[in-house]
């Protein structure tokens, strides 16, 4: 296997990049929620989120930082994200908003299948 081989996971997909980009945006919203949060937690979920945090930095990390990492990484990356994105939701105040940060997420996998 090399480690330096250039494998490019976003090239000249725009549906991709756009998914991608609405992820974040999720993740920013989620992260900022946690953080304003944070101390009124259990223990229990901010180990959780601390554990989970640490495994995103490290997926990332790898992904961004070691060009032969395949997709496989982006599942490894997800697994945090997940938990962080489906607490922001759970513990939205206005369900108008959660419903159609939701919506609109599903409305872009589905056409994100359908583009690919």
């Amino acid at each position: 296997m090399n480690i330096i081989t250039i494998n490019n996971h976003f090239t000249d997909n725009l549906p991709q990049k756009i998914y991608a980009g609405f992820l974040v945006f999720i993740t920013f919203l989620g992260s900022a929620d946690i953080i304003r949060n944070y101390d009124t937690k259990k223990v229990s979920t901010r180990k959780f989120f601390t554990v989970f945090f640490l495994i995103f930095v490290f997926s990332l990390a790898a992904l961004i930082f070691i060009p032969a990492t395949s997709h496989e990484m982006l599942v490894i990356a997800i697994i945090p994200l997940t938990f962080l994105s489906s607490n922001f939701f759970v513990f939205m105040k206005k369900r108008f908003w959660g419903e159609l940060w939701f919506t609109l997420l599903f409305v872009f996998a589905m056409a994100l299948q359908f583009l690919n």
